[in-house]
C-alpha cells in the first residue's frame, strides 16, 4: 500500500510559494500539506493553515521539524531574490545555499522520498 503523501513547503508565503501551496493543497488535501515561512502565524490568513513560522537557517528547528513528522516531499522555497543578494552576498549565499544542503542533509537522515528546490 503506497503511503500517503505529507509535504512541507518552505517559504511558502513567497510568491512561487503561495500558488504552490494552494495547487498541492487542491490535489493531495488542506491538511497533507504544511505550509512554513518565517513569518509569524499571526500574520498568515486562515486559508493558508496549517501553518508554522521557520527561519530555515535554525538547523536544530528545521531538523526537530523534519525528524518529528513524515514528509514525502519537501519543496524548499526560501531564498534572497537577486537584488536583495547582490548587496549582502554573504547572506543571501547563507540562505540560499547552506539552508539547501541542510535540507538535503536531513532529507537523507529522514528518509524523505522527493525534495524539490528553487533555483535563484
Amino acid at each position: 500500500m503506497k503511503q500517503k503523501e505529507y509535504i512541507l513547503i518552505i517559504g511558502a508565503l513567497g510568491q512561487i510559494g503561495r500558488e504552490l501551496t494552494d495547487e498541492l493543497r487542491e490535489r493531495y488535501g488542506k491538511e497533507n500539506v504544511l505550509a512554513a515561512d518565517i513569518r509569524p502565524k499571526e500574520d498568515v490568513s486562515f486559508e493558508k493553515h496549517p501553518y508554522i513560522q521557520l527561519n530555515v537557517m535554525d538547523k536544530v528547528g528545521l531538523e526537530n521539524l523534519i525528524a518529528e513528522n513524515k514528509f514525502t516531499q519537501i519543496y524548499h522555497l526560501a531564498a534572497m531574490l537577486s537584488a536583495s543578494g547582490e548587496r549582502n552576498p554573504q547572506a543571501a549565499w547563507a540562505l540560499n545555499m547552506e539552508s539547501l544542503l541542510s535540507i538535503l542533509d536531513l532529507s537523507v537522515k529522514y528518509k524523505v522520498e522527493k525534495v524539490f528546490g528553487l533555483a535563484v
